[in-house]
């Protein structure tokens, strides 16, 4: 039985084409983790409705829209964020999982496995430290590295692939309060992000880079498969890359 509570933080820019897999996302999470909310954060899609009209007979799905001027994932967990702490609600969930849409659950996880090893911050997927720190030396990164003191480690830093991660309920706040004045407008900016956000979750999480599944031990593409016809034991998988500020 689970001795934990669950938040996940989905970061939506809508497509018809995915309809099918962001409702696969939803019933795995209320599958695995009954009692599990979802905030769906939606960045000005055109065709909402699409999705709400959807979930709408779901319980504990909640969508809102991205009015912010910063878009993109991060744009969207900030909303989240900002709904978690508005309603009173971090407390009331040991981790959050914050994902892209195209990011999905097919496998149960253990959560308990992070408290056990003291894991406050990690990514979903695990890279090697420093393998793809190219863009920590763009203003954003270094700003990012100053505010928490990690300029010159760049090589100790791991990707935050695909801007999705989990953080404990203590590390929420001081997360939001760390990417407060980034501002993301287009996808450069957003592939940017991945890279100072694993700065971050190596921050937040005691300067250790983790992840519930590693990059190298990965059976599939990470960029496209089709989660109805996977047979991989890993727990979340991409199904799409490359959507933009346009797409």
């Amino acid at each position: 039985m689970n001795n934990y509570k669950l938040c996940f933080v989905i970061a939506q820019k809508y497509n018809r084409n995915y309809i099918s897999y962001i409702q696969y996302y939803i019933d795995n999470i209320q599958k695995f983790y009954p009692g599990s909310l979802c905030i769906i954060v939606d960045n000005n899609s055109r065709d909402v409705n699409d999705i709400i009209i959807k979930l709408k007979e779901y319980k504990n799905v909640i969508i809102i829209s991205n009015e912010t001027k910063c878009k993109f994932e991060l744009g969207a967990y900030k909303v989240g964020i900002s709904y978690l702490i508005t309603n009173n609600l971090i407390d009331k969930y040991d981790y959050t999982i914050f994902s892209q849409d195209t990011f999905v659950l097919i496998n149960k996880f253990n959560f308990d496995e992070l408290r056990q090893q003291n894991i406050t911050a990690c990514s979903l997927i695990n890279t090697n430290p420093g393998q793809y720190v190219e863009q920590l030396d763009t203003v954003e990164s270094q700003i990012i590295l100053k505010k928490i003191n990690l300029i010159g480690s760049e090589k100790k830093i791991s990707l935050c692939y695909a801007n999705s991660f989990i953080l404990h309920n203590s590390k929420i706040e001081e997360f939001l309060n760390i990417t407060k004045d980034n501002i993301l407008l287009v996808k450069e900016e957003s592939v940017i992000s991945e890279r100072y956000q694993g700065a971050i979750l190596y921050y937040l999480n005691g300067y250790k880079n983790n992840g519930i599944t590693n990059h190298n031990n990965l059976t599939y593409d990470p960029c496209f498969i089709d989660p109805f016809n996977c047979i991989n034991k890993e727990y979340f998988i991409k199904i799409g890359q490359f959507k933009t500020e346009i797409t």
